[in-house]
This record gives C-alpha cells, sequence and structure tokens, in this order.
C-alpha cells in the first residue's frame, strides 16, 4: 500500500464516520495540495461552478473533501455499473479502490490531481462501498 494511504486509512479508522466528517488528516493533506482552478475544474467538472469562488474551496479542506464525495456518489450511484466497480475495486485494496475512483472522475493515475482522491478512498476503505450511496444521492426516475 502507498504510504500516503497508509496514513490516510489510519487515521480515516480513528473517526466515526470519515466520509462525513474527514479526519484531520485528510482536511490537511487536501489544504497542503494547492490546486489550481484547473485543477479543481478537473477534479470536480460542473459542480466546480456552483461555488462562489474555487478559492472557497483551495482554504478549505474540509469542503473539497465534501465535494468530492458529492461528485463521485453522483456518479457512482446512479449507474450499476459504476456501482459494481467501485464495489469489486475492494478486493484488490485501497490502492485499486483509489484507482477506480480516480477513472470514475476521468483523470489518469498519473496526473497530479489524482492525488486528491486518496482521502476520500481512504474513507471508503473504511466504511465500505455501499456507504458511498447511503443517504446521498437518488436514483433518476426510469
Amino acid at each position: 500500500m502507498d504510504d500516503q494511504l497508509r496514513g490516510l486509512v489510519t487515521a480515516s479508522q480513528g473517526v466515526p464516520d470519515p466520509l462525513t466528517d474527514p479526519p484531520e488528516a485528510s482536511v490537511q493533506f487536501l489544504d497542503d495540495l494547492h490546486l489550481s482552478d484547473q485543477d479543481l475544474d478537473l477534479l470536480l467538472g460542473a459542480d466546480a461552478a456552483g461555488f462562489r469562488s474555487l478559492a472557497d474551496l483551495r482554504a478549505d479542506g474540509r469542503l473539497l473533501f465534501k465535494s468530492i464525495r458529492s461528485r463521485v456518489a453522483k456518479k457512482v450511484c446512479v449507474d450499476d455499473e459504476l456501482r459494481d466497480s467501485v464495489a469489486s475495486a475492494f478486493e484488490g485494496g485501497v490502492d485499486v479502490l483509489w484507482v477506480t475512483l480516480v477513472g470514475v472522475v476521468g483523470l489518469t493515475p498519473a496526473s497530479l490531481v489524482a492525488i486528491a482522491l486518496k482521502p476520500l478512498a481512504s474513507a471508503l476503505a473504511v466504511r465500505g462501498a455501499g456507504a458511498l450511496c447511503r443517504g446521498n444521492v437518488t436514483r433518476p426516475e426510469p
């Protein structure tokens, strides 16, 4: 397991629900990334446009974590194939789960901005695949 992921998983194990209240280590990890506007656009897609200022996201790692979680949940929870892919990634460990989340948002693991998904992968590794969709997103009407 990658050292960053190992540390984030350990921190996530120390809080009751790292998906709704990320540990301080995850918040600090995101704060330390110093993402550009372009990075945030790549990471959050159309969701980035909903903020008054992308500077708000850069200044608040907790808000950024919740925005990333929301973006991933919106994509995964309405698509059975993506949900199955994320659930299957658990078998390969947190590293495979992270790479799967990177693909969900349309990035590659080699991209610098992809590391912003490590806190979410760590929280999911602790809480389980089903926790991402539980109460986050409703399915669209058929």
